[in-house]
């Protein structure tokens, strides 16, 4: 079994060794790409970064980290509008890091990766000045 879990394992390790996570993802589909979903996957482990007991139910493990996620979306303004009802990605990410414990999260959106040159270089100096802002820098 040790050698089944070695990947995982030293995933989880890294997790845990880091004060911040970072992560940069594109929309696929109107969620996460199937790389980014097999890494969770790998980290949402049982007993590492979440636990179960009758009295508590399910909880987190993981505490005191932070996310800076930066998300790319090849298109202006439809995933805050038409398309926000089917928008997965950002609520998804939520969930599933708030299930560990990760709940300091902060979101920097890139849009037009794809469809607009001028509004893409706005959207990503405005997440750029976010996170350092965040970040102290």
């Amino acid at each position: 079994m040790q050698e089944a879990t070695k990947f995982s394992d030293e995933l989880v390790g890294e997790l845990l060794s880091a004060d911040i996570l970072f992560i940069s993802v594109p929309v696929y589909n109107f969620s996460v790409p199937s790389v980014l979903k097999a890494y969770i996957d790998q980290i949402i482990r049982a007993g590492f970064t979440f636990g179960f007991s009758p009295d508590k139910g399910f909880h987190g493990l993981v505490h005191h980290k932070r996310a800076f996620i930066t998300t790319a979306y090849g298109t202006t303004g439809n995933f805050n509008g038409e398309l926000a009802e089917i928008n997965f990605l950002e609520p998804y990410l939520k969930a599933i890091l708030g299930f560990i414990s990760i709940t300091d999260i902060n979101f920097f959106r890139m849009e037009g990766t794809a469809t607009n040159p001028e509004i893409f270089a706005q959207t990503k100096e405005k997440a750029i000045a976010q996170m350092e802002q965040l970040l102290g820098a």
